[in-house]
């Protein structure tokens, strides 16, 4: 059983390290940060997207013939979801950043 449980536990371990970097390189760097931070949304939405396309969508469409409906319904579901936050949360100097943040997080939750 270990031995099947190296492999993932190692990859979680680097995952955390490399984050904790991340965190602490923008933590420290506060202007650098915010000049990039539309770089860091693209990378981020990209490797979202990579693992959709190469995992999560192949394996849904093994597991169940429904799964073109059920992709799509999450997609309108999550693109419903990001109008009513922006309705919620109008553009203002600080609603803008809240809806920005809110969607994802209630998306994935």
């Amino acid at each position: 059983m270990l031995e099947t449980l190296q492999a993932p536990l190692a990859f979680g371990l680097i995952a955390a390290f490399v984050t904790t970097i991340g965190l602490i390189a923008v933590a420290t760097r506060e202007d650098w940060s915010r000049r990039n931070a539309g770089v860091f949304g693209l990378a981020a939405a990209g490797m979202l997207l990579t693992l959709t396309l190469t995992h999560i969508a192949p394996n849904a469409f093994a597991t169940t013939q429904n799964a073109p409906q059920l992709l799509l319904a999450g997609f309108l579901g999550g693109l419903i979801l990001a109008f009513v936050i922006r309705a919620l949360f109008p553009d203002s100097e600080s609603g803008a950043h809240t809806a920005e943040a809110f969607t994802p997080v209630a998306a994935i939750a």
